[in-house]
């Protein structure tokens, strides 16, 4: 008897926790597209952003998200030095950067209305932290008139520095059953150490939450 006992309370204890641990924590994805030029120079790639998410849900309608986002980055920037080494020529110089760029942010999020409603908007405020993994391909080139005299490529990779971001959002959260869809709109700050993303970041996400 105390055996069934024991087994039937680890069963009940074990439901109730799976139970409380769906209402509290939910687990996603968001994507979506940056509003704003995410670089300083001649962006020309698709401005795509995606990554998984997690949010841990608050007594008082409080919640807290975390993400981690994904976007490509690719620049082209090409400038002419007049004169170059010696009279009469000139140095071009064309630099194509392609890289990986990370953010990591953290929102905490005000959720209107009952717990039970399906329509839920929300803001938001907190930080997000990012880096970009680079890879820098340059060519100078000499030109004597229209002759070239010369061509010098350069390959390098880097990391920038830790980003610091101050971030806003607000959104709206529409439930059915287990299943939850988010768009929302989101601006970051990121200061004046930003490079090589600007300091002012704008995007449009859909969230999915399960």
């Amino acid at each position: 008897m105390r055996k069934q006992i024991a087994v039937y309370t680890f069963i009940g204890i074990s439901l109730a926790i799976r139970t409380a641990s769906a209402q509290l924590v939910s687990f996603g994805v968001k994507g979506g597209l940056s509003l704003t030029d995410p670089t300083f120079t001649n962006y020309h790639s698709p401005r795509y952003i995606v990554g998984p998410s997690i949010e841990f849900r608050l007594p008082a309608h409080f919640a807290v998200e975390i993400a981690a986002l994904y976007n490509h980055t690719s620049t082209t920037s090409a400038f002419t030095i007049l004169p170059g080494p010696t009279v009469g020529t000139s140095n071009n110089y064309l630099t194509t950067t392609k890289g990986n760029s990370w953010q990591l942010p953290i929102l905490g999020k005000y959720y209107f209305g009952s717990e039970q409603s399906k329509w839920r908007p929300y803001v938001g405020t907190g930080f997000a932290f990012g880096s970009t993994w680079e890879h820098q391909k340059s060519t100078t080139t000499t030109l004597n008139g229209t002759t070239v005299t010369g061509t010098t490529p350069i390959d390098s990779s880097y990391r920038s520095n830790t980003r610091v971001g101050a971030l806003v959002a607000a959104g709206l959260r529409y439930k059915k059953g287990r299943f939850a869809i988010l768009p929302e709109v989101r601006y970051t700050y990121w200061g004046a150490n930003s490079y090589p993303i600007r300091q002012n970041a704008a995007a449009f996400l859909l969230g999915f939450q399960f």
